[in-house]
């Protein structure tokens, strides 16, 4: 995790602290208050990780948030292993893939709700699938699964329908092996392997059905249950880059899952639970839609795949499998597979150093430069600039989408920052103020009369930023502070 997880964070995170700190100290406060456009409610949507990050960082600031960061990956790893070993029952195999998978989603490993959620996600699969073996009874199934959906409702509440579509599929798989017993196809005989534990669908159903009821146990209101229809209803899908539909062929990951489950299913005789079969369409559908989601798929596929990688690696080559599942408890086996694994880290490390030098920091941006520190990345010395030389109260700064987060931090009031739905009208039911931002980095309306609109007085931007091609030659607008990545404009 040293080694992959980058030491500089995503825009979110800084937000996220001074969110936490508001809540520390004024609770939740239902009219936002950084930034100036007037009178915008906010409803919260990770409030208790947002006071959770903003205790670590009392404790020591920035390093603490990183080290946090690399301990919840650690927990997410190990808890991959575990839960990914105790049902492949191969070591060998479960240790690259899970290995493979951090590795590829490595970039997600940082401060962010989503850390959380992921391992909570992953618990709610292990849970679902010792019920569904019969490794764990009625009682603490029940009360693990109540526990981690309170959890996610109020760490991270937009992930809340997910809790439900990975447990869902349990359901419908008592129904279709049911049906598929009575009345076995060709096809079902060749790819669907039939649960021979009898757990209760009828439980599992009404586990779920008293999990809807813990979206109250929450100070959000109504808000678990409405926030991501809102999310999905408005613009800011068309601007965040996250939630873009996924383009398939300039996704490497997402294509050596495609090849993995063909060569599976077509070419093995691996037999694979309808469960997972559906959750895997399921989340490859929500991956196509939104690239947000790629995430989850690789990490359940990395829970499903280890076991039907051993059952074809059983059938091809078993003494193979067999060898190198004994040798890698050993000591030289662990140092072979360490040194392999090293490797690969430091292979993606360089991977990942050149892709950040040739993609440039957009509006839509959302992950860092793996390579480059605060200074590039944030506007950190315009920021101190600002600091000296202008009243916090009577800024009004805009800034781009990723930028603002920081103004934030820093104690300043930026137009918009990335909670994209705070400047949405279907949560501040005013006005779309994304869409006005679209407009303008379109150069659909001249930037004089945006900023006139809103009355703005500074206007900070990086310098790639094709606002400040046009700006940089109108006298209109002085420079007040320059260096080799932003620039400040005095209106």
């Amino acid at each position: 995790m040293l080694i992959l997880i980058p030491i500089t964070f995503q825009n979110d995170t800084f937000y996220t602290i001074k969110i936490g700190q508001q809540i520390a100290e004024k609770g939740l406060v239902p009219i936002d208050d950084f930034t100036f456009l007037d009178n915008l409610p906010y409803t919260y949507p990770h409030w208790l990780y947002d006071y959770g990050i903003f205790q670590i960082y009392q404790i020591g600031g920035f390093k603490a948030i990183y080290i946090s960061s690399i301990i919840f990956a650690m927990i997410l790893a190990f808890l991959l292993m575990f839960i990914s070993y105790r049902i492949s029952k191969n070591r060998f195999v479960t240790f690259f893939v899970v290995c493979a998978t951090i590795m590829t989603l490595s970039i997600n490993f940082t401060a962010r709700a989503q850390l959380i959620t992921y391992i909570l996600l992953i618990i709610e699969y292990g849970v679902l699938f010792a019920y569904s073996q019969k490794k764990l009874s009625r009682v603490p199934f029940f009360l693990s699964m109540m526990i981690i959906s309170t959890l996610i409702v109020n760490l991270h509440c937009a992930i809340w329908l997910l809790y439900f579509l990975i447990a869902i599929p349990f359901v419908v798989e008592k129904i279709i092996s049911g049906y598929l017993i009575k009345k076995p196809y060709p096809l079902s005989e060749r790819i669907i392997a039939i649960p021979t534990t009898q757990y209760s669908a009828i439980f599992v159903l009404i586990t779920l059905i008293a999990s809807i009821l813990t979206g109250f146990l929450t100070p959000l209101g109504d808000t678990p249950f409405t926030y991501l229809i809102k999310t999905y209803r408005g613009i800011s899908t068309l601007m965040i880059s996250e939630h873009q539909p996924l383009a398939p062929v300039k996704n490497i990951a997402f294509m050596v899952f495609i090849l993995e489950i063909s060569y599976l299913l077509l070419f093995t005789r691996c037999k694979v639970f309808v469960s997972e079969l559906l959750l895997l369409a399921g989340l490859c559908f929500l991956t196509l839609l939104s690239i947000r989601q790629s995430a989850i798929l690789l990490l359940i596929n990395a829970l499903i795949a280890p076991r039907l990688l051993t059952q074809a690696f059983e059938e091809q080559c078993p003494k193979r499998l067999a060898f190198y599942t004994r040798n890698i408890g050993t000591i030289k086996g662990g140092i072979i597979a360490l040194i392999i694994i090293s490797l690969l880290c430091y292979a993606h490390y360089l991977y990942a150093l050149s892709v950040s030098k040739i993609t440039p920091f957009t509006e839509n941006e959302t992950t860092i430069n793996f390579s480059q520190n605060y200074d590039d990345n944030y506007p950190v010395k315009a920021m101190d600039y600002l600091m000296l030389n202008a009243d916090p109260t009577t800024a009004r700064i805009y800034s781009d989408y990723a930028l603002g987060s920081y103004v934030l931090f820093r104690g300043f009031k930026p137009m918009l920052d990335s909670r994209a739905d705070l400047y949405t009208i279907e949560f501040n039911n005013k006005q779309d103020y994304i869409k006005e931002v679209a407009k303008l980095i379109a150069f659909q309306i001249p930037y004089e009369e945006f900023f006139k609109k809103f009355n703005i007085n500074y206007i900070l931007l990086a310098k790639n930023d094709s606002l400040n091609s046009y700006i940089n030659y109108d006298n209109k607008y002085q420079t007040i502070y320059e260096d080799k990545e932003f620039i400040i404009y005095q209106r």
